[in-house]
């Protein structure tokens, strides 16, 4: 199951297509029985550098009110990175390949560190046009 999560999700992101709305990104996926939505947060640096980029993703299955929620890291050139999700089950990609490995267990903040390899104080914040 640990690793076919990440290849579901990665499966799941490929039949979407998007709309902009409200500084949101609204996600209608392939399968008929679920909904998903998505924002996106910069991640700036205390030197008010731009250090990658987070994609949120929350999907609902139909005829249920339960949520899950995933965070797409991605660096600073919007190449797909890894991916936490929301029990802080942190996965990095293989190098050209939809692959993953669990590098651990963390909180959203240091999983986004760990994959981008940060090592001083960073911000999460909206993801403006200009970014």
């Amino acid at each position: 199951m640990k690793r076919t999560l990440p290849a579901l999700l990665l499966f799941a992101l490929t039949g979407c297509t998007w709309e902009l709305a409200e500084d949101r990104y609204f996600a209608k996926p392939s399968a008929q029985n679920a909904t998903a939505k998505a924002g996106h947060k910069t991640i700036w640096s205390d030197k008010h550098q731009i250090l990658g980029y987070v994609e949120i993703q929350t999907s609902t299955l139909a005829g249920s009110k339960d949520q899950h929620t995933d965070w797409f890291v991605k660096d600073v050139d919007n190449n797909l990175v890894g991916f936490i999700t929301e029990k802080g089950q942190t996965y990095r990609f293989k190098r050209s390949s939809p692959e993953t490995d669990h590098i651990g267990n963390y909180t959203i903040n240091d999983g986004i560190r760990n994959l981008l390899q940060i090592s001083s104080s960073f911000e999460l914040a909206p993801t403006r046009i200009e970014d």
